[in-house]
């Protein structure tokens, strides 16, 4: 696994993110204790010597919302049930499901900083996606769905802010 921690890195690590979500489709997500969206893609050629994943998961840990950090905070207050111990989650949940039955949910563009993942869909929706955690708790990972990602082999990564991308050898 090779840690992308500088700008040339990053871009890298960037473009194998988007040669795997572009054109896929939004096509459910799962909650426990963090939340698991499934992106399927079409056939098509491999992707950087990772084959051609059909199905991908990406796994959240980290702090994220859905569009402007302002707009989102508005929605939470007016959205999230009175009381609740954890308020954007609802929240989220709803947008991701609204999201989902909604046409425009293929993604159209993924960008990737130092501090943050955006997933674009074509519907204009934007998941923002934080890289801050406890320290050496992961923020996020992608994957194919259903594979461990200690089994897998291949993934993307960040973990302590430090994003990693895990690829065939």
């Amino acid at each position: 696994m090779s840690a992308m921690t500088g700008q040339r890195e990053i871009a890298e690590a960037q473009e194998v993110l988007r040669s795997l979500l572009r054109g896929a489709g939004f096509s459910g997500f799962a909650f426990g204790c963090n939340f698991r969206l499934w992106f399927d893609r079409a056939s098509g050629a491999p992707v950087d010597g990772l084959g051609d994943p059909r199905e991908l998961e990406l796994t959240i840990e980290a702090d994220w919302r859905i569009g402007d950090e302002a707009d989102w905070q508005a929605k939470v207050r007016r959205l999230a049930p009175e009381g609740a111990v954890e308020p954007e989650e609802p929240v989220q949940a709803y947008e991701l499901a609204s999201m989902r039955w909604s046409d425009g949910s293929n993604v159209s563009d993924v960008v990737l900083t130092a501090g943050e993942l955006r997933v674009t869909t074509q519907g204009g929706a934007t998941i923002v996606i934080g890289s801050s955690v406890e320290r050496g708790e992961t923020a996020w990972c992608i994957g194919q769905r259903g594979v461990p990602e200690h089994e897998a082999t291949w993934s993307v990564c960040c973990v302590d802010g430090v994003v990693y991308v895990k690829g065939p050898e």
